[in-house]
């Protein structure tokens, strides 16, 4: 059985060298490499290059990118590829974009096949852009949770759904099941 202390909500400290922006923390590299690097880099952070799961985290993400002098105007690799004719999250296969969007700030430009977020000079606001995947620049990684980590907000989150039945069984991993009582 795995037990939480407190229903308040909480939020664990980051790694070193990430920082935490609402839920999730991140890390912005001060050096320049090429795409799959960058991606080797995250990997041996416990993390992967950024994938944006929802326009929330993507706001947050840019937002923060902006409003820091230090990271402001650089271009950062995130983990978007496009293998084709379609650009997807390396990490999860999910689309980068999504398929009814019609929103300009969606809109790709480039010829290369991996993505990167750079500055609009005009507009100062981050936008998305393929280059070349050989190409040389900053990336951004974004902590992954280990299992426990996310067995434990499955669990919270069930406890809190649940609240209205009297048993709910909960799926927790291959190693952690239980049953949760209300």
């Amino acid at each position: 059985h795995i037990v939480e202390g407190s229903a308040a909500n909480r939020e664990d400290p980051c790694p070193s060298n990430f920082t935490r922006i609402a839920h999730a923390c991140y890390h912005f590299s001060e050096r320049q490499y090429n795409w799959k690097s960058a991606m080797s880099m995250c990997k041996s952070l416990a993390g992967n290059l950024l994938e944006f799961d929802n326009r929330d985290e993507q706001i947050d993400v840019l937002t923060y990118l902006i409003g820091d002098k230090y990271l402001r105007g650089y271009d950062y690799w995130t983990g978007g590829l496009n293998p084709g004719l379609l650009w997807i999250w390396a990490n999860s296969a999910r689309p980068v974009v999504p398929k009814d969007s019609a929103r300009p700030e969606d809109q790709i430009t480039g010829s290369g096949r991996c993505l990167r977020l750079t500055l609009n000079a005009a507009t100062k606001v981050y936008v998305y852009s393929g280059a070349e995947c050989s190409n040389r620049h900053r990336y951004v990684c974004k902590h992954e949770e280990n299992a426990t980590d996310k067995a434990l907000t499955r669990i919270h989150k069930a406890l809190k759904d649940g609240s209205r039945q009297q048993k709910t069984a909960v799926p927790l991993s291959p190693l952690i099941t239980g049953t949760v009582h209300s």
